[in-house]
């Protein structure tokens, strides 16, 4: 029962993997929903993407970092946060911190999307896992 509900969860997380043929284009679909935000949140955010690394013991699978920094209100910061949440592709947040200075509300967060990169191998075609 107990690993028969941890492979739903897998399978699960695994559909929310997107694919990519390169890491490249992961990068840049990654990039354009962090434009998404940058611009639905106004001129005092910026963004700042990390190098792509490759999970270890994963090959194929990359987190892609990208960190959004700058003054947002409690409830611009919320939002932020729902939409991340409400994403239909795996992304996580690696860090955050949301700090007042003199006054003004402050936000930084590490945003991680994962991507399979590159083509599905015969046992991943075969499983539906792409």
């Amino acid at each position: 029962m107990r690993a028969d509900r941890a492979r739903a969860v897998d399978k699960a997380v695994d559909a929310e993997i997107p694919r990519a043929t390169t890491i490249g284009l992961g990068e840049a679909e990654v990039q354009t929903t962090v434009r998404q935000l940058l611009n639905a949140f106004g001129g005092k955010l910026s963004s700042d993407p990390k190098p792509s690394v490759q999970v270890a013991g994963q090959p194929g699978l990359w987190r892609i970092p990208v960190t959004l920094r700058g003054v947002v209100s409690q409830p611009q910061m919320m939002e932020i946060l729902r939409r991340v949440e409400d994403s239909d592709r795996l992304v996580v947040i690696d860090e955050f911190s949301f700090t007042f200075a003199r006054g003004v509300p402050n936000m930084s967060m590490t945003l991680v999307a994962y991507y399979r990169v590159g083509n599905p191998s015969p046992r991943e075609a075969r499983s539906g896992v792409l």
